[in-house]
């Protein structure tokens, strides 16, 4: 449907994005499990 008002590079621009957006979440979750692993390592050495 979307090829009805875009053409191809409008297409491409928008695949962009939303890759980026993907690889966004890719890194922010990575961040966070990192961030968990830590905070756990901290948590065993306190005991």
């Amino acid at each position: 449907m979307a090829t009805k008002f875009l053409n191809h590079n409008e297409l491409e621009q928008i695949k962009g994005g939303l890759k980026m957006t993907y690889l966004g979440q890719l890194l922010f979750e990575d961040g966070r499990k990192e961030g968990r692993k830590e905070e756990q390592e901290n948590t065993e050495r306190e005991r």
